[in-house]
């Protein structure tokens, strides 16, 4: 095999893992159900954009990759020790998303949420839970790391004047 024959088949098979790690067509995860993957793929999120509800659709999605499909069997979360801007994803806020969803007292009492979809809620995020205890789920950093640092940018301290 000449080497740009080898170059070329390097190149589209990275394409296709590519394809299959940022595409959500449900029709291209069923079209490569027939190959098995030994090990499966880990997939590593560079760094979070935002927190709350974009962080919650992190999480579904990486749910989406370990739970249902085949392929991946580690999702590494970054965090950013430093929120630059506001709505940046701390370690802290990592823990505090999984922490809120599962408390009772998420939801007001007198919401309109049905108790199917809080039961659901509560199911998928216990399985989140159990996934960073497994370590299937896990930082890129100690979840306590930055604690300290964030509370510099977070804090009412006031700057020199």
């Amino acid at each position: 095999m000449l080497v740009s024959e080898i170059t070329n088949t390097m190149y589209e098979l990275e394409s296709e893992k590519a394809k299959l790690q940022v595409d959500s067509d449900l029709s291209l995860v069923k079209r490569y159900r027939s190959f098995h993957l030994d090990p499966p793929l880990a997939i590593r999120y560079r760094a979070f954009a935002n927190a709350g509800f974009e962080l919650f659709t992190d999480f579904v999605f990486a749910d989406f990759l370990v739970t249902y499909t085949p392929y991946f069997s580690q999702v590494v979360f970054h965090p950013k020790l430093f929120p630059w801007f506001v709505p940046d994803v701390t370690p802290a806020d990592f823990a505090k998303t999984i922490s809120s969803l599962l408390s009772a007292a998420f939801f007001p009492p007198n919401s309109t949420i049905s108790s199917d979809s809080v039961a659901h809620l509560q199911e998928m995020v216990t399985r989140w839970q159990k996934y960073l205890d497994e370590r299937i789920f896990s930082l890129a950093t100690n979840i306590n790391n930055g604690q300290k640092m964030s509370e510099f940018w977070t804090g009412p301290w006031l700057t020199g004047t």
